[in-house]
């Protein structure tokens, strides 16, 4: 009796040791399904990150748009405002012209003005126009970073699944390569988030800004300057 009941206990002995192998590999087999699935999800949300990028871009980019074509409301209904502006001086003066020398005088100083005029509309339409250019590179400089950090993120995530997948097919346990795929996913979402902050193109947009209204501004001194010294000139004139 004794012997039968050893002889079955090492039967069950041996049945469970056969059995345990198998459940480890079936758990190994639904752990490395389980990171496949993963995988594919991660694939998902790098698909969804490009179409985020591709709608900030266009927000960006209408928001950019719609400031520009503000601006140059703006500066048409300012420019407009100094030819009214300057066309009632231009009248004023004549009126006070009554000689031919004096009246000589002031078409020479309203043509002069005309011209420094025109020249100050095509400083600020050239400064503009620059403004616009650098807006358009620093855009695509955005959208070639972005996408480039995107890539960088996608392919370390990718090599963090495909090492994790062959340790799992190697049988190493299972707890171990899920915790190190975590940390490492957490460590590359980091790095990209940090890298993705670091390349914020407000200040560059500010400092664009800055240096338009700075050279419009040039602009308008030049004129100012320049039609001082017409002014004097025809007080001059008008004088004698």
């Amino acid at each position: 009796m004794n012997n039968n009941l050893k002889t079955i206990s090492y039967i069950v002995a041996l049945g469970i040791f056969a059995v345990c192998p198998h459940f480890a590999y079936a758990e190994s087999r639904s752990a490395c399904q389980e990171i496949k699935e993963k995988e594919n999800r991660a694939e998902s949300l790098f698909s969804q990150h490009g179409n985020q990028f591709e709608n900030f871009e266009n927000e960006f980019e209408n928001e950019l748009k719609e400031t520009l074509s503000l601006f140059e409301s703006n500066r048409t209904a300012q420019k407009n405002n100094a030819d009214i502006v300057l066309k009632k001086h231009f009248e004023d003066i004549s009126k006070r012209a009554t000689t031919t020398t004096q009246k000589t005088a002031v078409k020479k100083y309203t043509d002069a003005v005309k011209n420094i005029a025109q020249e100050r509309t095509v400083r600020i339409e050239s400064i503009q126009q620059e403004y616009k250019d650098s807006i358009k590179n620093l855009f695509a400089q955005k959208k070639s970073v972005e996408r480039v950090l995107l890539a960088q993120y996608k392919e370390s995530s990718k090599r963090a699944f495909e090492n994790t997948f062959r340790n799992c097919e190697k049988g190493r346990p299972t707890f171990i390569f899920k915790r190190e795929l975590k940390k490492e996913m957490e460590g590359n979402h980091k790095i990209f988030t940090q890298q993705l902050t670091s390349t914020s193109y407000e200040q560059s947009l500010l400092d664009l800004k800055s240096t338009r209204d700075l050279k419009i501004q040039d602009a308008q001194n030049i004129f100012a300057q320049k039609h001082a010294s017409l002014i004097q000139t025809l007080r001059t004139s008008l004088a004698n």
